[in-house]
């Protein structure tokens, strides 16, 4: 899906491990910018686990739905006891 690269700045107030920020520290320049990349590709391996989750679930109802027409339900054939 992506992100509006244009929209405004918002300034918040996030506790980190010190120990973990002191080395991202000696890898990036920019805090911000990295943070922003690495929440865009989390939220996009979000997203995309998600979609492959509904089309998991899709797919497994459409074969039950098929399996249901040719052979019934087991439930069914004891639906008189």
């Amino acid at each position: 899906m992506g992100f509006d690269h244009a929209a405004s700045k918002r300034t918040i107030s996030v506790d980190l491990n010190g120990d973990l920020l002191r080395q991202a520290e000696r890898y990036t320049g920019d805090l911000s910018s990295t943070l922003e990349t690495l929440l865009a590709e989390f939220i996009s391996r979000k997203e995309v686990r998600e979609s492959l989750d509904d089309e998991t679930v899709a797919e497994a109802l459409h074969e039950f739905s098929a399996l249901h027409g040719t052979y019934g339900l087991v439930s069914e054939e004891h639906q008189d006891i």
